[in-house]
């Protein structure tokens, strides 16, 4: 459990990487507001990552919180990461949400990120 834990974190990593040139560092903050204006006012392409990178890390919490993955080994190696995303992707989740009337979108990353707090 604890080796798929930090395998599919480690995919995360490197999907992380991979839309870096479009969305910066999680802790970023000002980067992050940036980025969803745009993607808000018409930039598709910063729309697409955000989504992108928010459904995996969607993922991973669910996984985790339903215990598929150790909960101790994803607070010890992600903890910040995932306060990190919660607080500064909340505006972009909070409109997606609005926009497909679908409230419990991304629900677990924030459920995650209470379990973390």
């Amino acid at each position: 459990k604890q080796q798929a834990t930090i395998e599919f974190y480690e995919r995360t990593l490197l999907k992380r990487v991979e839309l870096s040139e479009y969305l910066g560092h999680d802790r970023e903050s000002q980067r992050i507001r940036e980025n969803i204006w745009a993607a808000k006012h018409g930039n598709r392409i910063l729309g697409d990552a955000i989504s992108e990178y928010l459904n995996i890390v969607e993922l991973l919490a669910a996984a985790t919180l339903l215990e598929i993955f150790d909960i101790d080994t994803m607070k010890r190696i992600a903890r910040g990461r995932i306060l990190a995303i919660a607080e500064n992707y909340g505006e972009w989740i909070a409109y997606r949400r609005e926009l497909f009337d679908s409230p419990e979108l991304y629900i677990e990353i924030e459920h995650l990120a209470q379990r973390f707090q």
